[in-house]
């Protein structure tokens, strides 16, 4: 759905110092994915989203949406955001709070030019099918400022859609809710996706959102692309240190950091089993309701392990440990 191609886009800073720059050679992204880029504040996954919607120009590269050119450096194409035929979904949800919902759903369709060849009928089974895929039916006279916030994120979602893009793109849209509608939202974008066919780019910091809603993950660091793969490819395999460390937690078993170890391939015991078992003492203990996460200091560097043997989880507690597996740099 999405190909892009030696993309590149410089911003001058402030105070007269090094430049940022988004460097992104190789890029693809399958009809029907839901693909996140993940990333810490001003890596640029913003920027790169902002590139694809048409929103920012790139200073070189392409970008082909379902095939077609909507930015190429060489040809001179640079498609404006609506000739792109994508919907975009904001964290601030972007609604108008002086409208209805029911206007604010249709008013896509009214402003452009696609729109204005639907008959009256046809805006109306829009509209009421965009309503409908969100949970918003019923609700169509309500004021979108007497809404909640996660109604309007709905309501955003469902003007995304009712132009029937090919492509959603999603900046941080859950960032303002809290974790119940976190997990209801994702319902409503899967339920989206399926309805109508879509592929998705999602932005985010939240690296467990990410994990849990992937079928494809792109962590950026410094404007460029780390690693692209599925999340278990990206959380068991990480290409780098800076991808196994921002993506889920772990710890070093050397301290040379060659060997990297998630919490639940280390194993704890009270007594030494044999060999492969090294000495180590808890240094914190946290709790997180059907297990403690073990902070355990051994003759290399902290290390975290997971147990669920309440008597394991005393700071000051002598242990011996092993790693079944670990993931060598």
């Amino acid at each position: 759905m999405i190909s892009v191609r030696n993309l590149r886009k410089s911003f001058a800073s402030r105070g007269g110092g090094n430049q940022f720059e988004l460097s992104v050679d190789d890029f693809d992204v399958p009809a029907g994915c839901f693909l996140t880029i993940l990333g810490s504040s001003g890596c640029g996954k913003s920027t790169l989203l902002r590139l694809i919607a048409g929103l920012a120009r790139p200073d070189a590269g392409s970008i082909h949406i379902a095939g077609s050119p909507v930015f190429t450096d060489s040809d001179g194409v640079d498609l404006d955001p609506a000739e792109r035929n994508l919907g975009m979904v904001f964290q601030s949800h972007s609604v108008w709070p002086h409208l209805s919902l029911i206007e604010n759903v249709a008013f896509p369709l009214r402003a452009s030019r696609r729109g204005a060849r639907l008959s009256r009928s046809d805006v109306a089974t829009r509209v009421r099918q965009a309503l409908d895929a969100v949970d918003l039916a019923g609700m169509e006279s309500q004021p979108v400022a007497l809404m909640s916030g996660g109604q309007k994120q709905r309501a955003a979602i469902a003007r995304a859609i009712v132009m029937r893009p090919r492509l959603l793109l999603l900046d941080e849209p859950m960032s303002s809710l809290d974790a119940d509608l976190r997990r209801r939202m994702r319902d409503v974008l899967f339920g989206v996706r399926d309805q109508f066919d879509l592929t998705f780019v999602h932005v985010t910091h939240d690296q467990a959102e990410a994990l849990a809603i992937s079928d494809q993950m792109a962590v950026m660091k410094n404007g460029r692309i780390e690693q692209l793969g599925t999340p278990q490819e990206i959380y068991e395999r990480p290409s780098s240190r800076f991808v196994a460390g921002f993506v889920g937690i772990g710890g070093y078993l050397d301290e040379a950091r060659t060997h990297f170890a998630r919490p639940e391939w280390v194993e704890v015991s009270r007594t030494d089993n044999g060999q492969g078992w090294r000495a180590c003492s808890v240094v914190q203990a946290d709790y997180s309701g059907d297990r403690w996460l073990l902070t355990i200091a051994t003759t290399a560097v902290p290390l975290l392990a997971f147990t669920r043997d309440p008597q394991l989880a005393t700071p000051g507690t002598n242990l011996w440990f092993r790693a079944s597996r670990s993931i060598q740099f």
